[in-house]
């Protein structure tokens, strides 16, 4: 196919160029060769997780199975949402289908997820795929060369899993409606959670409503990386 492309082993959208220097700068550290990207959060949240608890992580936002690859040699089972067409294909190429490293204890779920249930229409930059988000309801703030996706959209606790024990959720401002349709599994099965809170003006939330949420929750900071906050319990 022509709109994928390998860079230091890894499966991309052909016309991404966000990650290229991320991935050929780690993968001439890595002994494998292999590119990665934010290894070092992805070991910070994996460290917060009790060994007796690493039966399921979710992964909201898989893009092009990055952290998947990864969660599947530590974690039972992965899940991972992923609504970009182009990115699900580099995301089964990177594990589920890989030719020498399949992981066959990962899954992907081809729908966003949200508060509720229903349709969302996604803005995606052809160079930055990895940094698809939600479109602005504001026609005048959408980027110039975007491309437009619909999707199909669901809520974690529409997923009604048996059990959660961690939950990785980076999709580009829209985490609040994500936790937001997770209460339920929340509250229950009190994961520990990895989140993004960047700073997004398209959106009516502020950066950190996602946190103070699952703060109201009864959940706790137990480390920021960056932009990224590992929430945890007790």
């Amino acid at each position: 196919m022509t709109n994928v492309k390998q860079v230091a082993g890894i499966w991309l959208p052909a016309t991404e160029e966000h990650l290229l220097p991320f991935l050929l700068s780690s993968s001439r550290q890595n002994q494998s060769g292999m590119g990665s990207y934010q290894l070092h959060t992805l070991a910070a949240f994996v460290d917060h997780v009790p060994l007796d608890r690493r039966r399921l992580v979710l992964d909201v936002g898989g893009n092009v199975g990055l952290w998947s690859m990864h969660f599947s040699r530590v974690f039972d089972r992965v899940v991972a949402y992923e609504p970009i067409p182009v990115n699900q294909d580099c995301f089964m190429r990177n594990t589920i289908e890989h030719p020498t490293r399949p992981t066959p204890n990962v899954e992907l779920r081809r729908v966003a997820l949200g508060a509720e249930a229903g349709e969302v229409t996604l803005e995606c930059e052809p160079h930055v795929t990895s940094g698809t988000h939600v479109a602005p309801q504001d026609a005048s703030k959408m980027k110039e060369g975007a491309m437009m996706f619909i999707s199909p959209l669901t809520t974690i606790d529409a997923e009604r899993y048996d059990f959660v024990d961690a939950i990785k959720i980076d999709v580009e401002g829209f985490e609040y409606p994500v936790i937001k349709g997770a209460e339920e599994t929340i509250r229950r099965y009190k994961p520990i959670i990895c989140i993004e809170q960047k700073p997004w003006s398209i959106f009516e939330w502020g950066q950190y409503d996602a946190v103070k949420l699952l703060t109201e929750w009864g959940a706790k900071p137990l480390q920021r990386v960056v932009d990224d906050f590992i929430m945890g319990w007790g």
